[in-house]
């Protein structure tokens, strides 16, 4: 495992999520009142917050040690 192939596989995520996320507006635009899109998002995020945890845990390194949320913040 590189370096390289993380960027790669990290930017095929982000075009997925960006694709996610263009549905989800689709389905607030049609109705905003419907919050099963909400829901999976929610399930999703869990999940995935939920994976890191458990995975840092696990490998005795923190993986989001470093990250700046304030740096998050501003993109």
């Amino acid at each position: 495992m590189s370096v390289e192939a993380l960027r790669d596989k990290l930017e095929a995520v982000f075009l997925m999520l960006k694709e996610a996320v263009d549905m989800t507006v689709e389905i607030k635009q049609k109705d905003a009142h419907n919050k099963q899109a909400t829901w999976l998002w929610e399930d999703f995020l869990g999940d995935f917050w939920g994976y890191i945890r458990r995975k840092s845990r696990e490998s005795g390194h923190n993986l989001l040690a470093g990250i700046s949320f304030f740096r998050l913040r501003r993109n």
